[in-house]
């Protein structure tokens, strides 16, 4: 609660707007509490005047005067009522912004550390419930403590005595707030996490949906869900079982000391120490201090929660984010000129929170006007040094500048204006194909972007559309291919005009026609900008400038591709395991040279006849993102080979973030066991993108080996010495 109002009175002492409509609006609450007390002293009155058979006059100009006061609390009401919304319009719509501002600043280490769903809840229950507290809650909690604060003072003046012992037993009526509070207030806070801990699976679910049901991991996730809701229901139970305890045993405090305060009084109006006109408007004030104490044991657990609210959400805003800050304000956030010389990684070495080695002493040299690609297997470090380009990371050890400047010294801003960026998963926003393009430079008229959609080669199927450039594109682009998401993400590049281009894996999801249709494109903005491609696929490499070949965050090898290629290294084998196989244009037709079939180690001693035949009986599979290959348990009899994609083996009796066995790229293989035994599959198999496979089915497989008795015979004292350990 301290939180909730220190939240509030910083809000006032920055806005002084917001200050004079608060300054306002407090008199208006006075007023009505005026206007409600008016209505005890008239009964007082009243019954005073009538019980002493007083002139009848007076009794009318005291409803006259009820009668007043009842329409000038309507219209006060009214007053207050709009003059609240409107301060809790400002301050929260100040604070959504804000908010939304930190939340477009906050730092990439940040959002890789917080799942979604917590943050959501943030942004919508907890904001949400804080408003309602101001809008409803507070104005009725002032209002009850001035009413109690007068409604005593008052008291004072119809009896003294009477007065003081109200006023001595009403503290016990606060009591059960004390002893409870802080308990509610903790129960609050954890139901409040548990909640955004749901909110967070539902969120996984709904986008990793496609995993969940490619590997069966409904029942599981049910699980999980399950134990949550559990602990949710814990928490939440408790918090209603301590707030209701806060509001409660104030009001038992309150019931008895109406009954004690009642009864004294009634016992002095006996015994002739007070009118009866006293006594009841006495009575109707206490109703009054009752009412205001009443109304504050209940609106405290509102004000816990608001409070525990306002903790997470200030926790949010205490983040530090990357907002840049005028150069003059911040030592060496100097403007980067436009790139002209060298990008240059000097031994560059890059750690995460936990101290663990990302990057290990990177050199790496990018001449402005040049391509270089950065190559490796899947986690090498490719994407982590994109990130370093962009600002995301800086090093923990050594440098990387720009034309010779630091970049920790570079304004960010003016570092990513002259960048743009394709990424492996395009991101599009829900508005218009239009707007989607217009993102890389938000002041291009129409012409320019139709122009940048042509270079992209997509100006075509927009046009195709009934509403062309006016379409709306659906949540996560759903509406559009993989490969129309990147020619609209490569148009947002033309778009831009950076000096600095930057792919990262731009063409692992795609399919094969796809691939080299965008391949072209990355090909035709090589030639005319600075480019850095990150890829583990190497068939678009021949026209790069240079290579850099990274590996466990180091780079091991460097050249162009034909140094490369005629080194022993990691992108000779790369290069081997890749080029060995060849697709036609539409995929179709597989052609496997002998050598490829050679680094099998199950087949690397067959003479090259067999190897041509074996070659000749592999045919073609496709799988979409998501499609299960195979089980684990399921009989397996066919071998798999991989020419476009990426496949991920998992083992199902694990949990879902401790199951994955690795990741296999183009040329790698799996299935082998199924060649050679009836074998049953120890782990899944899933395509985690598009992929294309080469498939050799056991009974080819055995009816060429039976053909030659010496071939099998030496497969099988292979096998032997395997001792049948072959994986699957």
């Amino acid at each position: 609660m301290k939180t909730y109002l220190r939240f509030l009175r910083s809000y006032l002492q920055m806005d002084k707007e917001l200050l004079r409509l608060s300054l306002c609006i407090l008199p208006s609450l006075v007023f009505q509490v005026v206007i409600i007390v008016s209505f005890q002293i008239s009964y007082k009155e009243i019954f005073d005047a009538a019980s002493q058979r007083e002139d009848f006059q007076i009794v009318l100009d005291w409803i006259y005067v009820i009668l007043t006061a009842s329409v000038l609390r309507v219209l006060m009401g009214m007053l207050s009522d709009y003059l609240v919304g409107l301060a809790t319009l400002k301050v929260f719509s100040g604070l959504r912004y804000k908010l939304f501002h930190h939340l477009e600043w906050l730092s990439v280490r940040f959002y890789q550390g917080i799942k979604m769903g917590d943050l959501i809840s943030r942004y919508s229950h907890d904001l949400q419930q804080s408003e309602m507290v101001t809008r409803q809650f507070l104005p009725n909690l002032i209002r009850s403590v001035i009413l109690g604060v007068l409604s005593a003072v008052i008291l004072f003046y119809f009896d003294w005595r009477l007065a003081l012992f109200a006023i001595c037993i009403f503290p016990f009526v606060i009591l059960g707030a004390r002893l409870f509070s802080t308990q509610a207030a903790n129960a609050t806070r954890r139901n409040q996490v548990a909640n955004a801990e749901l909110s967070s699976m539902i969120e996984e679910v709904a986008t990793q949906h496609l995993l969940v049901q490619a590997f069966n991991l409904q029942d599981n996730f049910l699980r999980k869900f399950e134990r949550k809701i559990k602990s949710y229901k814990t928490d939440f139970m408790k918090g209603i079982f301590l707030r209701g305890l806060v509001s409660r045993t104030s009001i038992f405090g309150l019931t008895i000391s109406e009954v004690l305060v009642f009864s004294l009084g009634a016992i002095m109006t006996y015994h002739g120490m007070m009118t009866i006109g006293t006594l009841f408007g006495f009575f109707a004030l206490i109703w009054n201090l009752s009412g205001a104490v009443d109304t504050i044991s209940q609106y405290l657990p509102s004000f816990i929660e608001a409070g525990a609210s306002m903790e997470r959400i200030q926790a949010l805003l205490d983040e530090k984010t990357d907002e840049p800050v005028p150069a003059d304000e911040k030592k060496g956030g100097r403007t980067l000129a436009p790139l002209s010389e060298m990008i240059r990684f000097d031994h560059v070495s890059l750690s995460d929170l936990e101290n663990k080695e990302i990057l290990n002493k990177v050199s790496i040299e990018i001449p402005i006007g040049k391509s270089v690609a950065l190559v490796g297997p899947t986690g090498c470090g490719k994407t982590t040094i994109l990130s370093m380009l962009m600002g995301f990371y800086y090093p923990t050890s050594g440098t990387l500048t720009l034309d010779g400047q630091n970049i920790e010294g570079v304004s960010q801003t003016s570092l990513r204006s002259q960048i743009g960026v394709v990424f492996q998963q395009s991101p599009l926003f829900n508005t218009t194909i239009r707007e989607n393009i217009r993102l890389g430079r938000e002041n291009a008229t129409d012409e320019e972007v139709e122009n940048a959609a042509k270079a992209a080669e997509i100006h075509d199927f927009i046009m195709k559309l009934p509403q062309g450039y006016d379409t709306p594109v659906l949540e996560y682009g759903s509406n559009l291919s993989g490969g129309e998401k990147q020619r609209l993400a490569i148009a947002r590049v033309y778009l831009r005009r950076p000096s600095l281009i930057l792919l990262d894996e731009p063409t692992s999801a795609l399919d094969l026609i796809v691939e080299g249709q965008i391949n072209s494109l990355i090909a035709k903005l090589a030639k005319e900008r600075t480019v850095v491609l990150a890829t583990h696929r190497l068939a678009s490499l021949q026209d790069i400038d240079y290579i850099y070949v990274v590996d466990k965050g180091e780079i091991v090898e460097h050249g162009t591709h034909e140094e490369l290629v005629r080194q022993d290294g990691l992108y000779h084998i790369l290069w081997k395991k890749q080029h060995g196989v060849v697709l036609d244009k539409e995929g179709n037709k597989p052609h496997i040279e002998i050598g490829f079939l050679r680094n099998i180690p199950l087949l690397s001693d067959m003479p090259d006849q067999i190897l041509g035949r074996l070659a000749a009986e592999f045919y073609i599979e496709w799988a979409n993102p998501g499609q299960t290959v195979f089980k684990k348990g399921s009989g397996g009899d066919k071998f798999y080979l991989i020419a476009r994609g990426r496949v991920e083996l998992r083992n199902p009796d694990q949990k879902p973030e401790d199951s994955l066995i690795g990741v296999l790229e183009d040329g790698d293989y799996f299935g082998e066991a199924a060649l050679v035994r009836d074998s049953v599959r120890t782990e899944d198999a899933v395509a985690r993108g598009h992929c294309i496979f080469l498939v050799l089915h056991s009974s080819q497989f055995d009816k060429i080996i039976s053909a030659d008795p010496e071939v099998k015979k030496s497969l099988e004292k292979k096998l032997a010495q395997r001792n049948h350990s072959i994986p699957s």
